[in-house]
């Protein structure tokens, strides 16, 4: 920070399979509320969540968008087309 050098330690990785779609009425908050207690219960706390699974393409932008507050994707078509949106403009 303030342009010094700072360490962290990187205590692994969980991967979390996300699969279906959210119901109706179900929000990505919802989701990210719910896989929190999931991995708290699992004792995954301060580690890095990596999302994958098959259905993944079925979630919005701005749903990937509030996920992604939590962990990380993959980089997929529908994300290099935004990209290229974004650069576009």
């Amino acid at each position: 920070m303030l342009g010094q050098p700072m360490s962290m330690v990187c205590s692994g990785v969980v991967g979390f399979k996300l699969s279906g779609k959210l119901r109706d009425g179900v929000t990505a908050t919802d989701l990210v509320l719910t896989v929190t207690q999931i991995l708290r219960k699992h004792g995954d706390v301060g580690k890095f969540v990596e999302f994958y699974g098959e259905d993944m393409s079925e979630l919005s932008l701005a749903d990937c968008a509030t996920i992604a507050n939590m962990g990380f994707f993959h980089v997929d078509h529908v994300t290099l087309c935004n990209i290229r949106a974004d650069e576009a403009k």
